[in-house]
């Protein structure tokens, strides 16, 4: 109960309700404090940067020649913040938890420990909304508190009515990233029962105890929190893909679908998505030629692939599944198989519209084991679960990460950290660069040195087209290309700016040349 009355006794420190209010705009700010240490290190230089209403410069896409300093957009991290700003670095107790509540303020989820003042928490949160809501005719979307340990935090809200989903967090991350977090959790509990049965039970019973209900599919929502932070598939907004040469890629394929001349003309009847998973990525993908696939579907596949009870199991597994764009209002069956035995051994996905389907997916399994034990699937388990950065024989260069806009993948090489908190660090730092890139408002305080005018050039600012940060344990080089989200990171950080672009240059080159063997390019039947 203490901790209770202290979540009440908070002080909040400012509510934002709508997107263009001033506040608001200062808080989309990425504010900071270095990565480590304690004086600040010049972090962020933009080369030609675009803004909003002017032309991109195609000269800018072929090679990175001048990293130039910005007059108009200092470091996002050479600043310490003042009290009431987030960090990239929390205190030792950092603050992370998700929370579901209902209209009637029942507790729904919660991620981590459910202890008592989690459901006070949830009913506080539900008061505030519904106050908020009844004064100023809004929806309540975020909270900047401190609490009883002195610890900030911002509190994202998630209005999907019955449900909100709540994000309470000492770290400081950008907007889009929070809201696609919130909507994967959301996402989640939809793909176990569907939104329209959602609404059916609240409709009936506004009080209605959904908590019970997900209690059973408890290990699955955990593990979508979980991989949410050691994931870059948020970050990037993008699935992750197993590198893999071209034709062998296709050969698996060719292998895994059900072959023209043995099968029946039904043979892909009410079939959706036929996949192969290798260390829970993508290696190939197939699906009607009518059906776009959606980024957000695969991504929740996946994670129920992995957490749903399939991840260790050698057996087959049957489950049904809403997918929430590809099927919003019933549920197709997922078909999860290893092909070889073993947690880290590939997995083949087979989704289809048929509850009766079962039999049929197994046979279908058994056309494919004599590959599995010598074909191209034997070779794909005898493949390494990552290639290391050295591979590319890059001067510097320790770690890099290739988004595709056009499959909605990306492609990364093993962390160069062996610590989980080093690595989230680098992480975040893709996801801040992500969301300049990508063209997310930038607001800095006059501080006495801008006039009006360059505050509204700096708040209408577009996405940048390359940024450069430097922390004390290495360099970051984002970079917009054609087609691509490139981020390079580089060690030792002081490199040259010359020794910077040579590599990020490098790297783009390769992705070039290899892009069939980096990405995985969907078939259709």
């Amino acid at each position: 109960m203490a901790d209770a009355e202290a979540w009440w006794k908070a002080p909040w420190n400012r509510v934002f309700a709508k997107n263009n209010s001033p506040l608001d705009r200062n808080n989309d700010r990425i504010e900071s404090q270095p990565i480590s240490g304690s004086q600040p290190r010049t972090a962020m230089a933009v080369h030609t940067p675009t803004y909003a209403g002017e032309a991109e410069h195609t000269s800018a896409e072929t090679s990175v020649t001048d990293l130039a300093f910005h007059p108009y957009r200092q470091s996002i991290l050479s600043t310490a913040p003042e009290k009431g700003y987030l960090s990239e670095t929390p205190q030792n107790d950092p603050i992370s938890r998700f929370i579901v509540f209902s209209d009637a303020g029942k507790l729904v989820y919660a991620s981590g420990d459910s202890s008592e003042a989690v459901y006070a928490h949830a009913s506080v949160l539900q008061a505030l909304v519904a106050v908020f809501a009844y004064d100023n005719n809004d929806e309540l979307q975020s909270i900047c508190m401190e609490d009883e340990l002195g610890r900030n935090a911002k509190v994202t809200l998630l209005s999907r009515t019955p449900l909100y989903v709540a994000y309470i967090s000492s770290y400081d991350q950008p907007t889009e990233q929070i809201q696609a977090q919130l909507s994967r959790v959301y996402f989640a509990i939809v793909s176990l029962m569907s939104k329209v049965r959602l609404q059916q039970l609240f409709e009936q019973k506004p009080n209605f105890d959904l908590r019970a209900v997900l209690t059973p599919m408890q290990d699955y929502l955990d593990g979508v929190v979980a991989s949410m932070g050691t994931s870059m598939s948020i970050s990037l907004a993008a699935l992750p893909v197993y590198p893999l040469d071209a034709s062998l890629r296709a050969n698996i394929m060719q292998t895994v679908m059900p072959s023209q001349d043995t099968q029946d003309p039904q043979r892909l009847r009410d079939v959706l998505y036929v996949s192969v998973l290798r260390h829970n990525q993508l290696v190939c993908l197939a699906h009607p030629k009518r059906h776009t696939p959606h980024q957000e579907d695969l991504a929740l596949l996946f994670d129920m692939v992995r957490f749903g009870g399939t991840n260790a199991s050698e057996t087959d597994v049957w489950v049904p599944m809403c997918l929430p764009h590809a099927a919003p209002h019933g549920f197709v069956f997922v078909y999860a198989s290893r092909l070889h035995p073993g947690a880290d051994g590939a997995m083949l996905l087979i989704v289809m519209g048929d509850r009766d389907g079962l039999e049929r997916a197994k046979a279908w399994r058994a056309q494919i084991q004599p590959a599995c034990n010598d074909g191209c699937l034997r070779v794909l388990q005898e493949m390494p679960q990552r290639e290391h950065v050295d591979a590319l024989g890059i001067t510097g260069l320790r770690h890099y990460a290739v988004v595709s806009q056009k499959y909605s993948q990306y492609t990364t090489v093993d962390s160069p950290y062996p610590s989980s908190v080093d690595t989230d660090r680098l992480f975040r730092l893709y996801s801040h660069s992500l969301a300049s890139l990508q063209g997310e408002k930038y607001f800095e305080k006059a501080q006495g040195v801008m006039d009006k005018a360059h505050d509204a050039r700096i708040a209408m600012a577009g996405p940048c087209r390359l940024q450069h940060y430097r922390t004390d344990h290495e360099a970051i080089l984002a970079w917009r290309l054609s087609g691509y989200w490139l981020f390079v990171a580089v060690s030792p950080p002081w490199l040259s700016k010359a020794a910077i672009a040579t590599a990020a240059n490098k790297v783009a080159a390769y992705v070039r040349r290899k892009e069939k063997y980096l990405f995985a390019i969907a078939h259709s039947f």
